[in-house]
Formats: structure tokens, sequence, C-alpha cells
């Protein structure tokens, strides 16, 4: 029963941190950082806001590999993760729209037990935006999308009695970087980045 109890703290901070590859931490007063350099403006009249007009999937493969990653860096021996379904960031003049119908699937051994971690993201959160110097502002931000969690070990289901904060979702300070036909974002607070490739 205690090597149970002792992987809750590293199950616990993983969850949340699935839950942030989409959903932003509440807005802050922090600097916030634009790490990518590498994507040029290559749209239209050449300005960044043209650049985000339209239609975004997320590259759900590379999500799965910086989550692999978060995990080993968290000391879970997770061998195995997925996600199933697709995300779609939808971008017009004034409204950006984050839908989200995802399955998080993590398997592997923590401490010797056998787990599996499912997580679902489904909805659609949304709101106003602006851009100011590679970075993306956010009003009137409506959170939708619920989080849900399963914690399976040697078998059992495992309530961990992780709670999200109501506020969770909110849209915070995102560095932005966009070509014709990408985009990344990184949320002020958050160890993602999200790749998105243009659908439309």
């Amino acid at each position: 029963m205690r090597r149970r109890l002792a992987l809750v703290p590293v199950l616990a901070v993983a969850l949340l941190t699935i839950a942030g590859c989409s959903a932003a931490a509440p807005e802050t007063d922090d600097e916030v950082v634009v790490g990518t350099d590498e994507l040029p403006v290559d749209s239209g009249d050449g300005t960044l806001h043209d650049c985000l007009l339209g239609t975004w999937n997320l590259d759900t493969a590379r999500q799965a590999q910086q989550l692999q990653e978060r995990f080993a860096e968290n000391g879970a021996e997770i061998t195995s993760t997925t996600i199933d379904g697709s995300v779609v960031l939808t971008v017009d003049d004034t409204i950006m729209s984050y839908n989200s119908g995802v399955t998080y699937t993590m398997q592997g051994t923590i401490s010797g037990i056998d787990a599996v971690i499912e997580q679902w993201q489904v909805g659609v959160s949304e709101g106003r935006w602006t851009e100011t110097d590679g970075v993306l502002g956010f009003a009137e931000w409506e959170p939708g999308v619920a989080v849900t969690n399963k914690v399976t070990l040697a078998g059992a289901e495992t309530d961990l009695g992780v709670d999200f904060p109501e506020d969770y979702g909110s849209g915070a300070p995102t560095a932005v970087a966009c070509s014709g036909a990408a985009l990344e974002l990184t949320p002020d607070g958050s160890p993602f980045t999200t790749y998105w490739v243009r659908q439309g």
C-alpha cells in the first residue's frame, strides 16, 4: 500500500501537465519569452496577424513525444504515449476557437507497478485575441474543454483525487511563431510548445 501511495505525487503532476497541453494557465504579468525564432512570418502581406488566420490541426505525434519526455523528467517509467483524435484551432480576425476531441493514453511501469493513464479532453474553448510583438493576448475567454482522467494500477482503477482549478483553461499570454503552413504556440508558464499544420 505504501508503494502505491508513493506514486500519487508523480501521477498527479503528470495528469495536470497533460491538461496543460491544451489548457493554458491563468493570466499573469510575467514577461513572455518568445523561444521560437526558426519560423519566419510568411503569409499574405507579411504580417503575423494574417498568417494566423485560418484553420490549423494539432500535430499530435509531436505532442505525444513532448509528453513522454515530460514523464521521463518526472521519473515516471512510461514506455508508450499515444494521442487519438484531433484538435482543431480556428482563427478569424477577432475570435480564436480551440475544438478538442482527443484521448491521451500512456502505458508503462511505475516503481514496478503496471500503469495505464488515460485522459480525455473534449469540448470547445474560445475567446477574442490580439497579437503584439509575437505574443498573443486573450480577452473574454470561455473555457469549455472538459478534462477526464482514468488511472489503472496493476489492473485496478485508482482515484487520485486530482482536482482542476475552476478557471483552468483561461487564455494566457502565448508566444507565437507562424509560417504559411506551420504554427507554434507556447503559453506562458507551460512546459510545452504546440505545433500546428495548416488545414485551410
